[in-house]
């Protein structure tokens, strides 16, 4: 779910459009329903003005009282105290991306309290001719180190998962960038979400079975 300045959103591309606020997601989400069929939601805080993170914890609290499947939350994540109110108020994981790039630090901050296990590594990366460039700050700053070489960088760093989202393919439902997996190196062990351009069910085996 993607959260911004009380709205629910869509994305296509990082370009967001609300769709509708808690109210509204609420009466068109049956979450006790979903709960049975997924293993985890993830709420990231998108919020391009001023984000109010008391705001965003009521919402995320809301919300789970009827998903009783583990939580994680990301967005604006970038010091220990943000990650620590998060985890002790409503999310059992959080998610970091520009922080991971900008203050690596914060890993060993956070898992030392909380345990590697406890985060979530995003990663969001557009294609071009010869590889993948990688980008922060949602999707606006790319960085000087190509995917391949990032993933290098921050492989052995302590966090339990990586998020790679496609932001070529996301929103568009045409399917996932399977071929991002081939710039992972062979001695990557940490489990790999795979994001961005999911349109049905069939993206969705295609790419566990593979």
């Amino acid at each position: 779910l993607l959260y911004a300045d009380g709205y629910f959103c869509q994305s296509r591309n990082y370009n967001i459009q609300k769709v509708g606020n808690l109210e509204w997601l609420i009466e068109n989400y049956n979450f006790k329903n979903i709960s049975y069929y997924i293993d985890e939601l993830v709420v990231l805080n998108i919020s391009r003005k001023n984000s109010d993170i008391n705001q965003f914890i009521k919402v995320v609290k809301s919300i789970s009282k009827n998903c009783f499947v583990p939580v994680s939350c990301g967005g604006g994540i970038r010091d220990f105290e943000y990650a620590n109110l998060l985890l002790a108020e409503c999310s059992d994981k959080i998610l970091l991306n520009s922080s991971v790039y900008e203050n690596p630090k914060i890993l060993k901050s956070i898992s030392k309290v909380f345990g590697g296990q406890s985060i979530i590594v995003s990663v969001d990366f557009k294609k071009k001719e010869d590889g993948y460039d990688v980008f922060i700050q949602n999707g606006k700053r790319r960085i000087e180190h190509n995917f391949n070489t990032y993933i290098n960088l921050i492989k052995n760093m302590p966090f339990g998962e990586i998020f790679l989202n496609s932001i070529d393919r996301d929103g568009t439902g045409m399917g996932l960038e399977y071929d991002i997996l081939n710039q992972i190196p062979n001695n990557f062990e940490k489990p790999i979400i795979l994001s961005g351009g999911c349109g049905n069910s069939k993206h969705i085996a295609h790419g566990i079975t593979n």
